[in-house]
């Protein structure tokens, strides 16, 4: 169930003034990117800026990060979302193919590393996944190649297959698992003792570094 901008602005009005905060000294209001939040027409903050004109719209810079990398991603070699879900739900919930895949780490004698759920809402853990995945593909690719009667998806198939699909999907591993900028920048934003100030430093000195790689060409290290 999801409360109105009404029921929000009266509860954050209510907490405001019960610890007698005034509500003419509020300078900015930060939320997530939801219209109930931010939107334009009736909003929560479209009902507190008429009690304080002038009021900063502070959005989620979380948000924003995760947004910017999932619409990047779109113009990548491979869209590696979907491999990594794809991956995951095929062992989830099968022992038999979970023993089958533990049979190969077994059969070259490495120790088996787990793979990570990817959680579309916890973007955190892409990074988690895909440095996760990275660290076991030859594996994984084997296990997946090695499958009899159709049985590996089509998805799969493209993602694994020799051809230049492969080297397009594999090289998108690696060069996600070296943009660890973004991934560092929302664990800093999401430190509970983040500032206004911090934030600004935070955006500015992250576009910084992406433009420094974008001008010297250097997306590797």
């Amino acid at each position: 169930m999801h409360e109105s901008a009404d029921d929000l602005f009266a509860n954050i009005k209510y907490v405001l003034e019960a610890n007698e905060l005034k509500l003419n000294q509020l300078v900015s209001l930060g939320s997530d990117n939801t219209n109930v939040n931010v939107g334009n027409q009736h909003s929560v903050f479209a009902l507190f800026e008429k009690l304080s004109l002038g009021l900063i719209k502070g959005t989620c810079y979380c948000h924003v990060l995760h947004n910017s990398v999932k619409h990047g991603n779109e113009h990548l070699l491979f869209d590696i979302e979907p491999a990594l879900l794809k991956i995951y739900s095929h062992f989830y919930r099968s022992s038999v193919r979970s023993q089958e895949l533990t049979n190969y780490f077994d059969f070259i004698e490495e120790e088996q590393k787990v793979i990570l759920k990817y959680i579309r809402l916890r973007w955190l853990s892409l990074l988690r996944s895909i440095e996760r995945l990275t660290s076991i593909h030859t594996i994984v690719k084997i296990y997946f190649l090695n499958l009899t009667n159709d049985d590996c998806p089509e998805l799969l198939l493209e993602f694994f297959t020799s051809d230049k699909s492969d080297e397009f999907s594999e090289c998108t591993l690696y060069f996600l698992t070296k943009l660890t900028e973004v991934q560092n920048a929302n664990l800093l934003l999401q430190r509970d003792y983040t500032t206004g100030v911090s934030i600004y430093n935070i955006i500015t000195n992250l576009l910084r570094k992406l433009m420094n790689r974008l001008q010297d060409d250097l997306f590797w290290l």
